[in-house]
């Protein structure tokens, strides 16, 4: 099946995004007005329940987002208990129910893609043929949806070998995590070995130790290398960041505005250096 949303995906001029959540507590609506006034195209959802109390049901986020001007340029899923794929149990029922769900609401809501862990901390179980059936199931509702799978890179990388190597689809793709790689698995290079899947991103630095997600250019990633990566894996994606204001530890103190300020340049930065726009 053709890919239903390709248009919205790439651009003449490379594009910017940010996670909603970008640490700071504001009304919803305010918090995707700034999002939209600091300059950037695109963002990303949260798609779970864990802030109804706060944010109201997650249905309504795609059209406050575009009541803002802003494109839903994918959902993150909820990732609770995502080692479950792989387990025979009823937890695993559930969380496959829960991805399925997921690609349904993508369709409805008109939002091209959602994002995918396949694993959670550094001993899940081992990858199986029900995993991959349930997968399998996912994927092909989601192609009749034209809705992308990416899944998301994290400290097991082989479960994406396994996974890309088990299910043959165009719309199972690749969300590169710049931070998860600098922090977890530096000696395996994911855009190497993937980088033909690649179809979204998710920016942001750290120091190397620990998963910190600080805007890109204030810890030990190199950019420059990875913008040469990029380009040549021809991503024409969204330049999109998953930045919080908890690393470097002073920028507890930006408002939010000001943090968001200075997440758009960094993306903007990125952005025309990928699409030959820097020094114009």
């Amino acid at each position: 099946m053709l890919l239903k949303y390709p248009e919205k995906c790439y651009f003449d001029k490379m594009k910017t995004g940010i996670f909603y959540w970008f640490s700071y507590t504001v009304p919803i609506e305010e918090r995707f007005r700034l999002i939209a006034s600091a300059g950037f195209d695109n963002v990303i959802l949260w798609w779970g329940d864990q802030f109804a109390d706060i944010e109201g049901a997650k249905e309504r986020l795609p059209d406050i987002a575009r009541r803002a001007g802003l494109f839903v340029e994918n959902i993150h899923t909820d990732f609770a208990h995502c080692n479950s794929i792989w387990k025979d149990n009823q937890e695993g029922e559930s969380v496959f129910e829960r991805y399925m769900e997921n690609a349904g609401a993508c369709e409805m809501q008109n939002i091209p893609a959602m994002v995918v862990h396949l694993t959670s901390g550094n001993e899940p179980p081992p990858a199986n043929e029900l995993g991959i059936d349930r997968l399998k199931r996912i994927t092909a509702k989601a192609e009749k949806g034209g809705v992308i799978i990416a899944l998301e890179n994290l400290r097991k990388n082989e479960y994406l070998e396994t996974v890309f190597a088990g299910i043959n689809s165009p719309n199972l793709k690749l969300c590169y995590d710049s931070g998860h790689e600098n922090c977890f698995t530096k000696k395996n290079d994911v855009l190497d070995r993937f980088g033909e899947k690649l179809f979204c991103v998710h920016l942001h630095d750290n120091d190397g130790t620990d998963d910190q997600h600080g805007i890109p250019g204030i810890g030990t990633i190199d950019w420059p290398a990875l913008i040469g990566k990029l380009k040549q894996c021809s991503f024409k994606g969204s330049v999109t960041l998953e930045a919080y204001n908890d690393f470097p530890p002073e920028f507890k103190s930006y408002t939010a505005e000001k943090f968001l300020s200075e997440a758009y340049r960094a993306a903007r930065k990125i952005a025309d250096q990928l699409d030959g726009r820097a020094g114009q």
